[in-house]
């Protein structure tokens, strides 16, 4: 977008020759028409390299990577998310219930509710150690290519 409007501004600001030679009139008039052929070419090209290096930019050179990312890793990702979000909500409640002097804590379920955070915080580390390994082939898919 930038280069167009340098290039509009460049041909915008093209020099006229105003001499009042009648004989310069016509070489005058055939070199600006040539200079005015010659920018409007180079703006036409200048606006096809533009538009080549932005659909460039778009293209995924690497589409093994993109899908290896989109269906190996993005779930683990969710899953781990979602797990860590989990414990760490039903470890607020459990120490808000716990610590509360309003209720009186059943000690037994929390107790079970303790040990199902510790059973989702293992979890948690299973998917991350796989995680980990995912992302190291990952990373090989992108150094190779």
């Amino acid at each position: 977008m930038a280069d167009k409007n340098i290039n509009e501004n460049i041909i915008e600001n093209v020099p006229e020759d105003t001499s009042k030679d009648s004989t310069n009139d016509t070489t005058s008039n055939t070199s600006a028409t040539t200079i005015d052929d010659s920018l409007t070419k180079l703006t036409s090209k200048l606006q096809t390299i533009n538009t080549l290096r932005e659909e460039l930019i778009k293209l995924e050179l690497n589409p093994e990577g993109r899908l290896y990312f989109n269906n190996d890793i993005v779930p683990l990702l969710t899953i781990l998310y979602q797990l860590a979000t989990t414990s760490v909500d039903l470890s607020t409640s459990a120490n808000i219930l716990s610590s509360s002097y309003l209720i009186k804590p059943n000690k037994s379920k929390l107790k079970d509710t303790f040990r199902l955070i510790y059973d989702m915080n293992e979890q948690c580390d299973d998917v991350y150690k796989l995680l980990e390994k995912k992302i190291e082939v990952l990373i090989n898919i992108y150094c190779k290519s």
